[in-house]
């Protein structure tokens, strides 16, 4: 088992964790009331290695919170930091939605197509009479099941070679219920999205991503495949009895893909969020959409959310060591980016706590 294998070959980790903690501690520097605050809410969860990561917290687009807490490769003695990348999981997804609503805006499908239109070869894309379509994949309502329930995910010997293998089974589960009849957060869905944006554009995926958006974007430090020099990027870890253990390289982002595979980091994902809310990559009619809950607070690659009773939009994410969270809070005109290289933190209480001081 991946637990067992982990604590055998990275036991030498725990060897002088104190001194290193000590010495990646980051220095405050002098900064707003607002931003002091701001940090006292991350302090205390990196000082006792709850969190490793980085944090940007942005108010009219401008950060008054950017920094990194906690080590990006302990071993090294390598600190966070705002530049550091972080595989971002699942708010991947808002990245596949705004393609498929851009190609939607472009006249070259609807959403209420049915996806077999794009999908030949796929079995099971109808239930009961009622045939599985796009806005039911990006609204996690398809009955799609999730491929993260088909594999043992503690043994990665179990997962499939290559993102076709992974195709194929899942397009050979059946559905789990009459599609648009209840919500099953689906990461086979987005999958299955990716091969429609192939489908039409005749491009990968990857190829569609940097040619829409990152590249016009100016997102430099975003990515699926890594570049020739990636940047300095965080190592994901989890704890186990607790033994911290590197774990990330047992990760998968290949087989992630559309539904969660990129690596970026707080700045990009900044520029990424001025552009969504600007109209920038989709019309702000678009982005009304997108935001616009189907089922279970969750749009069209959008996710809903109160924080500090103040209703918030973006999207979590969670992979093989590492925690993600984005939102936006429209009432504030905010933004709060936090990465987290800590798999087993959650961030719903640090998000929660940093919208409170933002209210203030």
């Amino acid at each position: 088992m991946l637990k067992t294998v982990l604590a055998a070959s990275f036991f030498q980790l725990t060897g002088g964790w104190r001194a290193l903690a000590s010495q990646a501690t980051p220095v405050a520097m002098p900064g707003s009331a607002l931003e002091g605050r701001l940090d006292a809410v991350l302090a205390p969860y990196a000082d006792d290695r709850r969190f490793f990561g980085a944090a940007l917290i942005a108010i009219d687009g401008k950060p008054v919170l950017r920094k990194g807490y906690g080590f990006a490769n302990p071993m090294q003695k390598i600190a966070n930091t705002p530049e550091t990348g972080y595989q971002i999981a699942s708010i991947t997804k808002t990245f596949t939605a705004s393609l498929i609503m851009q190609l939607r805006d472009e006249g070259k499908l609807s959403i209420d197509d049915p996806a077999s239109l794009y999908l030949s070869g796929y079995p099971n894309l109808e239930r009961d009479g009622v045939a599985v379509t796009i806005k039911q994949l990006l609204s996690h309502t398809s009955g799609v099941v999730d491929f993260l329930s088909l594999y043992d995910l503690e043994n990665p010997s179990s997962f499939p070679p290559d993102l076709p293998a992974l195709i194929d089974n899942i397009k050979r589960q059946p559905l789990a219920f009459t599609p648009g009849s209840d919500y099953l957060y689906s990461n086979s869905g987005y999958l299955f999205l990716g091969r429609i944006i192939e489908q039409i554009t005749g491009s990968s995926w990857e190829t569609e991503l940097n040619r829409r958006l990152l590249e016009p974007l100016g997102m430099t430090h975003t990515w699926l495949t890594p570049p020739a020099d990636p940047g300095p990027q965080a190592i994901g870890f989890l704890s186990v009895r607790g033994l911290l253990l590197p774990i990330s390289t047992f990760g998968r982002t290949d087989l992630a893909e559309a539904a969660g595979g990129i690596t970026s980091t707080v700045d990009d994902l900044l520029i990424w969020d001025q552009a969504l809310w600007s109209g920038k990559v989709v019309s702000l009619e678009t982005l009304a959409e997108m935001k616009t809950p189907v089922l279970n607070d969750y749009g069209l690659g959008l996710s809903h959310t109160s924080l500090d009773s103040m209703p918030a939009i973006g999207h979590f994410g969670h992979t093989v060591g590492f925690r993600t969270d984005y939102e936006h809070i429209p009432k504030l005109n905010a933004t709060i980016i936090i990465l987290s290289n800590r798999e087993d933190i959650e961030l719903d209480e640090i998000s929660e706590a940093l919208a409170s001081e933002l209210k203030q």
